[in-house]
């Protein structure tokens, strides 16, 4: 049986205009996928934390429709 898991939804301030520029929160991570967003012109990223193996913690970031400096982790 699958553990329910606890979704959090923040506001942070983009580093650069790169996608691939992610805030840093003290964990490593790497991007496994790249999907377009209906009705946004910012695609979604989809990260794997990669800090200690087995590590089953996953985030997607994209960027804010209001504010394009912010992105959505």
């Amino acid at each position: 049986r699958r553990r329910s898991r606890v979704k959090r939804i923040t506001k942070v301030p983009a580093i650069s205009n790169k996608m691939a520029d992610i805030p840093p929160d003290g964990y490593s991570w790497r991007k496994y996928g790249q999907k377009p967003i209906k009705g946004s012109p910012h695609p979604r990223g989809y990260y794997k934390c990669s800090t200690i193996r087995g590590c089953p913690a996953r985030k997607h970031v994209e960027r804010c429709l209001d504010d394009p400096s912010m992105l959505i982790v």
